[in-house]
């Protein structure tokens, strides 16, 4: 970004926004991130990167990677101990599921489709129990 070595501070609340661009890990001197009552469903992986990072709001999001949960209860640096773990670095954005006709996921839209999934198992346990 033609900016990136001077922000420290982006205010983006009760935006909608759903999706983070993974550009934003690229921020050296962002020191505070505020994204407070958007639709977020999960961070970049990258953001963990962001060593001068000291203010994540992040309250009132739809978040499952990290869970909201977390974020809520959690201090900043146990969302990017999180965030760290999971981060397998930028040459690794898919997962190749072709094998089983899943084509290629990032790993974080494999979260949602492994929950559908699960609903749907015990969906139809919960039919043949009744029956």
């Amino acid at each position: 970004w033609r900016y990136g070595e001077t922000v420290r501070a982006i205010h983006l609340n009760d935006n909608a926004i759903a999706e983070l661009p993974d550009r934003i890990c690229a921020l050296p001197c962002l020191t505070a991130l505020h994204l407070e009552r958007n639709k977020l469903s999960h961070l970049p992986y990258g953001l963990h990167r962001l060593s001068s990072l000291t203010k994540l709001a992040l309250a009132d999001n739809v978040l499952y990677d990290p869970p909201q949960e977390m974020v809520d209860a959690a201090g900043l640096g146990r969302v990017m101990s999180y965030l760290a773990a999971l981060d397998l670095g930028p040459d690794s954005r898919a997962v190749g599921l072709g094998g089983l006709g899943l084509g290629y996921w990032r790993p974080h839209d494999l979260v949602p489709a492994v929950r559908e999934e699960l609903a749907t198992r015990l969906h139809q346990a919960e039919l043949q129990d009744s029956s």
